[in-house]
């Protein structure tokens, strides 16, 4: 009867105990069921700064730029790198040296460059001369030396000065220094070649001296007017005489 007894008094607390805990369970379903947010869960989520869509952050802000995405700062292709104007660059005469000394009489050669800062290359180049200003080549009409044309529109980067042809009218070039060669873009003009334009050439001024060979001899040694062709007919005359007055020798001693 005793074994009984603890079987029946083990078997109902077993069932009290699953009874407990299925109670449990479902009264906890219920109060997740029913539960009400409180106000303060409600407004923590916006007042979050990683959420916040009235404060933006400094890597999202729209309003301050990056130093290295400045949308108005100039660009290294921009006009800023125009603020030069080109230059001549002289290749013959160099612009190395003392002033370039032109003979008279002589066809001068001429050539040029442009520097890195010119953009707008010249279509036509002139070149005009000017008269040394020592009083004696002083134009009464403008108070200032005499000058002509040398060249117009040249479209080439060099030119071939013929001293003997583009010369002053009624004047004639003299042995003196301080004369000035004058190079100028002819889109741009005389005038406007004397303001630094961004991308344009400026006026390029060579001061020259003249003078007047007295030598009858080049710099090689060889007479002036020489020809070769005619030494050497010269010489095979000389040669076929002596050989004639050779042979006649030696008949008559014969």
């Amino acid at each position: 009867m005793k074994s009984v007894f603890l079987r029946f008094m083990g078997t109902l607390l077993v069932l009290f105990s699953i009874s407990f805990i299925v109670s449990a369970q479902n009264s906890d379903s219920d109060t997740g069921e029913n539960q009400t947010p409180s106000p303060a869960s409600q407004n923590s989520a916006p007042n979050s700064p990683s959420q916040s869509q009235g404060t933006a952050s400094p890597s999202q802000s729209q309003g301050t730029a990056s130093p290295t995405k400045n949308q108005n700062a100039a660009s290294p292709t921009s006009s800023d790198q125009l603020s030069f104007p080109g230059q001549f660059v002289m290749i013959t005469p160099p612009n190395i040296g003392p002033n370039p000394l032109f003979e008279i009489g002589s066809i001068v050669k001429l050539s040029w460059d442009y520097d890195d800062n010119t953009v707008h290359f010249p279509g036509k180049v002139m070149i005009i001369g000017t008269m040394p200003n020592n009083g004696n080549f002083i134009d009464p009409s403008t108070k200032k030396p005499y000058t002509w044309v040398i060249a117009n529109n040249i479209t080439e980067l060099k030119y071939d000065w013929d001293t003997t042809k583009q010369t002053p009218k009624g004047i004639s070039l003299t042995s003196a220094s301080g004369y000035v060669m004058t190079l100028y873009d002819g889109d741009t003009g005389l005038v406007n070649g004397t303001v630094a334009m961004n991308g344009y050439v400026t006026n390029k001024g060579i001061s020259f001296s003249m003078y007047v060979s007295d030598y009858n001899s080049t710099n090689d040694g060889i007479p002036r007017g020489y020809n070769p062709s005619g030494s050497t007919s010269l010489m095979h005359s000389f040669s076929m005489s002596l050989l004639v007055v050779c042979f006649l020798a030696i008949f008559y001693l014969v």
